[in-house]
């Protein structure tokens, strides 16, 4: 643990909660075919705990634990059969110490037995024999060492020679097929290593001598392991100093996360890469201040001083990153310790809960973190004057280890009741724990006349799992970019002086009238025009003699439309760039601005807006030679949305996929378009969040017109969240085939129903089922109702929603 103090070396064990079921990167490229082969083992939620009392933490319903292995109480030089265990190892017999091994053996297996996937954290305290040190301890170990801990021997031929018997014979011992002496599925190496002077001492070395070493080290366990295990995890230890270092030492005692991530992972691939992952401690930056919400060395600049659990999406961004992947995978992480601290006063407990919830509920929705291990049962009083626990360890009203506020947050956190038991400690109208929205789409309406009907007409209730918010279009293309902004800011301030929860749509596709720099070919007499602007638009064919000058839509009625962006033109992709620029920064001042009890106001920002080719802007055969004539003289031929890839009217997309390179001649086929609009929204959405709105909270927006049709999945990129049309399907998204399909594959945190409208049987009871079975889902995040003008009128319509808002907490996921 990241302490101001020194730690007493405690000998029990620790027990933690490591969410796993997510499949095992591929094989590292030096492993050996394993012994025994079985699939990584699955789990049913993330929560962890550091036990010290058996009985009672499975009572509290943990999933998983950790235990302390230490390789020096292992360590022995007997040979007699009553006091060791032994090993052969590369024609070596080694001896382990016995009553050491069934004492780790009886923990693990009390644990495995009933289910509980179990992680080894593997360390080396100072014995105080020599002999034992000298072998097992790094030759540069400091005898000063603050607690005692070591970095281990990969130095010294003998010291090699034990590490890795160690670690074989551990793997094999508890990988066994029939659990005689329990399971275990990953093993950390070693404690915050980048504070290594304090919990992996190797004396005063620089970054690159310590991870060097360190690599050596992880680099041998993972060969042991593997030899044995096909699906045991190996993992880093580190602290959240993430960009500055422990600032309790000198650069040659601590070093920043993040250097020393980038090096170790560099030198490792130089090496030859492995599937190595991490396990993170991201306390808060304060560790007597529980409320990390205030951290503010936590940012989500990329210069952060610190990851906690405030901005721990930087963890998972860093992760993302090309040069950081395993096999085209990303490395998993577990938080394998942290904890809230119990100030004094009556708020205390109280404050200490609510952490608790808000990190958890965090974590659970969060992609690439397996578990969240809370730090720790029972306060201790050596920790420096840190009260962490579950429970107090000073008797009380009959209890000798009394139970405190955070204790039946813990219990509830994957259960049923947790929203119940969350929101009783979190203080009145924070809704931090909210995870779903009924979303009022805004099309005519001033916005203020809006927030106004519905605070008016529904009831916002905290008590409840769904709640209202109101949806906006801001189309950055169509109108001047100072009326734009001055129309968004408007509407962040109407939703916080309203209290009305909100989703940001942001259009740069299906309107551009502002901008006639980009799509005026055709007429020299106009604003903007400029023959290379065929560039800018989509063509008919292969060539820009093929660029169109106009399309139509139905949107209710056909219309007469500009012709549709080349969704690949670098001058279209860099106009969206400048305006998303100015206006996503707007969205997060604001968000970041807001008191941490109106942070729920956001609930997302969307780009896209039925993103697609041929559909909301398709194109009559020879349709520019209809551009200077009556609306009169337009076919009255249908949209085909089943015809894929022409919609049943002359196929466009031909200059996108030019320009995207994906080809420049032949047909046109279905997956070409998807492609182009995956590409189109992956861009957008990265755009977003580099500008630092986090995944959970970023959208896209993707229709689909044939049941299962490819373009589907072209809502899906690893910067958002997947947003689709329902109409046909509005009554069950369930029904939804291509949807469901893409759902299935996709590691989004969430996703959500951007376009909504229900066409089913006009009652109450229809209207609510829909609602329900989209929410039924829990990753929903939002239903967005098309549109409020209409939908205010129809009384059962508000009936049911008020009905879905108000639903019992015992309806709940």
């Amino acid at each position: 643990m990241l302490l101001i103090m020194s730690r007493t070396f405690i000998q029990s064990f620790l027990v933690t909660a490591v969410a796993c079921g997510v499949a095992l990167c591929s094989p590292a490229k030096d492993s050996h075919q394993s012994r025994y082969n079985e699939p990584y083992p699955n789990a049913i939620s993330k929560k962890g705990l550091q036990v010290e009392l058996v009985d009672d933490a499975l009572a509290l319903g943990v999933k998983h634990a950790a235990l302390n292995v230490n390789l020096t109480g292992l360590y022995s030089r007997e040979t007699n059969a009553a006091t060791t265990v032994n090993y052969e190892f590369d024609g070596e017999t080694f001896c382990f110490r016995r009553a050491y091994l069934e004492q780790m053996d009886t923990q693990l297996k009390q644990l495995s037995d009933k289910g509980v996937i179990v992680n080894m954290i593997v360390l080396a305290y100072a014995s105080g024999n020599a002999a034992v040190d000298r072998v097992m301890l790094h030759p540069n170990y400091a005898t000063n060492a603050p607690n005692h801990l070591g970095a281990f021997n990969n130095v010294t031929p003998e010291g090699r020679r034990w590490f890795s018997a160690c670690m074989e014979f551990l793997a094999e011992r508890w990988s066994r097929p029939d659990q005689l002496f329990g399971r275990a599925s990953g093993y950390i190496i070693g404690n915050e290593v980048n504070s290594h002077w304090w919990w992996s001492n190797m004396g005063r070395v620089t970054m690159e001598e310590f991870a060097d070493d360190y690599l050596r080290t992880v680099r041998i366990a993972h060969k042991a392991i593997r030899k044995q295990s096909s699906w045991a995890r190996v993992y880093l230890s580190l602290e959240h100093h993430w960009n500055i270092r422990y600032g309790a030492g000198d650069e040659r005692q601590s070093f920043p996360a993040r250097a020393f991530l980038d090096y170790f992972n560099k030198r490792a691939k130089e090496q030859g890469d492995f599937d190595w992952h991490i396990a993170f401690h991201p306390y808060p930056e304060d560790l007597f201040k529980p409320d990390f919400w205030n951290d503010k060395t936590a940012t989500t600049n990329t210069d952060t001083k610190r990851i906690t659990f405030q901005n721990l999406e930087m963890l998972t961004d860093y992760l993302k990153q090309p040069e950081m992947l395993f096999s085209g995978h990303q490395r998993r992480v577990i938080l394998s310790e942290q904890g809230f601290h119990t100030q004094n006063g009556l708020d205390g407990e109280r404050l200490q809960a609510e952490a608790y919830c808000r990190a958890y509920k965090k974590v659970d929705a969060m992609q690439g973190i397996d578990s969240f291990i809370l730090h720790r049962h029972v306060d201790h009083d050596a920790e420096g004057g840190l009260l962490l626990g579950l429970r107090g360890n000073k008797p009380s009203n009959g209890e000798a280890r009394p139970r405190k506020m955070i204790y039946e947050c813990f219990r509830a956190a994957d259960t049923a009741q947790w929203r119940n038991v969350f929101n009783s400690v979190t203080q009145s109208n924070t809704w931090p724990l909210t995870d779903q929205f009924v979303v009022l789409n805004i099309s005519t309406t001033p916005p203020a006349d809006v927030f106004k009907q519905i605070a008016q007409n529904i009831t916002q209730q905290t008590n409840t799992s769904v709640h209202v918010g109101i949806g906006a279009i801001f189309s950055y293309l169509r109108y001047p970019p100072e009326k734009v902004r001055a129309d968004l800011e408007e509407f962040l301030r109407l939703a916080e002086s309203h209290n009305i929860p909100i989703v940001i749509q942001l259009d740069g596709e299906s309107w551009w009238e502002a901008r006639p720099d980009l799509w005026n070919w055709w007429d020299a007499s106009k604003p903007g025009f400029n023959p290379t602007n065929r560039l800018n638009v989509e063509w008919s064919g292969w060539q820009p003699e093929d660029a169109i000058r106009i399309a139509w839509r139905n949107w209710g009625q056909v219309l007469r439309v500009l012709p549709p962006p080349n969704l690949m033109s670098p001058s279209y992709r860099n106009a969206c760039h400048v305006e998303m620029e100015k206006l996503v920064p707007v969205v997060l001042e604001w968000w970041r601005g807001l008191p941490e009890e109106k942070r729920w106001l956001l609930i997302g920002l969307k780009v896209g807006w039925e993103s697609s080719i041929g559909v909301n802007a398709w194109y009559f055969p020879d349709g520019n030679k209809l551009a200077d004539l009556p609306t009169t003289n337009d076919p009255t031929n249908k949209l085909k949305g089943s015809e894929v890839p022409s919609r049943g009217m002359a196929t466009l997309g031909y200059a996108a996929v030019k320009t995207s390179g994906i080809r420049a001649e032949g047909e046109i086929t279905e997956a070409d378009l998807a492609e182009v609009v995956r590409l189109h929204l992956e861009d957008l959405s990265r755009v977003a969040a580099k500008l630092g709105l986090p995944r959970e909270k970023l959208f896209t927006h993707v229709g689909g017109w044939k049941e299962g049709e490819l373009l589907y999945s072209a809502a899906t990129n690893q910067f958002s969240c997947p947003g689709w049309s329902f109409y046909r399907h509005a009554n069950d998204p369930r029904a939804d085939t291509g949807v469901q399909s893409v759902l299935a594959a996709s590691d989004a945190p969430g996703w959500a129903a951007v376009e909504w409208l229900y066409r089913g049987k006009n009652d109450v009871e229809g209207w609510t089922q829909a609602l329900e079975n989209a929410f039924a889902d829990s990753r929903c995040r939002f239903v967005c109702i098309y549109n409020w003008e209409h939908v205010r009128e129809n009384k059962i319509a508000m009936e049911a929603i008020r009905q879905v808002t108000l639903r019992s907490q015992s309806e709940t996921k």
